[in-house]
């Protein structure tokens, strides 16, 4: 992405179109889900360029880190409660944070994240 005032543009073919962004974002949460992340960040496009907001860093959630603490499956849902590790960059975790996790089974795609983490 590259900066223009307030605005990050994205320049990744990988991701240079909503439909992109959107199989993207398939590819780990509910479809359902994607369309809200794709929405709450703001992205648009603009004289066809994706772009968003500039927004504020804060520090980052180690979801692979992450401890499992308990499990819970019912028919096609799944929750996870985890501890998760948050840093600023891959040496030190400044904090830790208990996560709640909803995994649903979606038919022809399997499970995906039905929770936003990020």
């Amino acid at each position: 992405m590259e900066g223009d005032s307030y605005w990050l543009y994205v320049r990744g073919e990988r991701i240079n179109s909503k439909e992109k962004i959107l199989n993207l974002l398939n590819e780990v949460y509910t479809s359902k889900l994607s369309e809200k992340i794709y929405k709450d960040l703001n992205f648009e496009e603009i004289d066809g360029r994706i772009r968003r907001p500039v927004s504020d860093v804060g520090t980052l959630a180690d979801y692979v880190n992450a401890k499992i603490n308990h499990i819970t499956v019912f028919r096609n849902r799944c929750k996870v409660e985890a501890t998760v590790p948050h840093s600023m960059d891959d040496d030190d975790i400044l904090s830790y944070s208990e996560e709640t996790m909803e995994f649903v089974y979606e038919k022809g795609t399997g499970w995906r994240l039905n929770t936003l983490v990020f």
